[in-house]
């Protein structure tokens, strides 16, 4: 009988979603921009309840002309540039708080700047290993047309969450993504000239993996990043299960049997 219950709960893991490995997930997020051709020097997202302690934190900006001074947030977290690229006077950056992070309710992100017109967003990310951030990549484009491709990044981990945003000058059209897994969080492609859209995907298995945007009207130019992060929790897909140091265990990465 205790053998019978072993070989069914194995099987129970076994059809269980990999995704859900590690838990790890987007938390709150935010975005604001300071909209059409407003120029300003700082720019302050509306505030979110965020975990106390235990999550990354993610700053993303797009500025169209100017240059980006402080990065930071309403707890004093330490950021660090992962990604940045830049097409004519437009760039997109993605700023990370990796170790030591603390938050909790009025949550909110500031970034200044010399004079321009810029766009940021703060995202929360949930379930993470304590040193979290894997790979990242970013890019640009001239001519993007109707669908634009974003950065692509090759994980080192299975259960990594994707992080993906590009920016580009408006054109007061939606962005809609169809990269397979990806979800949008935020976008202000259809108000802002120096607008940016965020997404988001996690994956079971190590692969290389980007969203894909599409835009009414065209992209024109535009600049992207992606980055990456490990899941709190480790585990490799073996033979279609997943193994913990050797040992069959569930999507949650509890024993099944020893």
């Amino acid at each position: 009988m205790l053998k019978m219950l072993r070989r069914l709960l194995l099987l129970v893991a076994m059809t269980l979603p990999f995704a859900a490995h590690g838990a790890i997930a987007i938390g709150q997020h935010t975005l604001i921009s300071s909209g059409g051709f407003t120029q300003v020097t700082t720019l302050t997202t509306s505030a979110i309840a965020t975990s106390a302690t235990g999550s990354k934190f993610i700053i993303s900006v797009v500025n169209n002309s100017g240059t980006i001074g402080t990065v930071t947030d309403s707890f004093s977290n330490t950021y660090t540039l992962k990604e940045t690229a830049s097409q004519f006077s437009l760039g997109t950056s993605i700023y990370i708080c990796d170790t030591g992070c603390t938050g909790g309710s009025g949550h909110t992100a500031t970034v200044t700047s010399t004079l321009a017109n810029y766009s940021v967003a703060l995202t929360e990310v949930t379930g993470a290993a304590s040193t979290g951030f894997d790979v990242g990549a970013s890019g640009s484009n001239f001519s993007a047309g109707s669908t634009q491709a974003g950065a692509a990044v090759t994980t080192t981990n299975a259960n990594d969450l994707v992080f993906s945003v590009i920016g580009f000058p408006g054109s007061g059209n939606a962005v809609t993504d169809s990269g397979t897994g990806f979800s949008i969080l935020d976008s202000t492609f259809a108000t802002s000239d120096n607008g940016q859209t965020t997404s988001s995907a996690v994956f079971s298995s190590t692969g290389t993996y980007q969203d894909t945007y599409a835009v009414t009207g065209g992209f024109s130019f535009c600049s992207f990043a992606t980055i990456s992060f490990k899941a709190a929790s480790g585990g490799t897909v073996t033979n279609g299960v997943l193994m913990s140091n050797g040992h069959p265990v569930s999507s949650n990465g509890h024993l099944v049997y020893q």
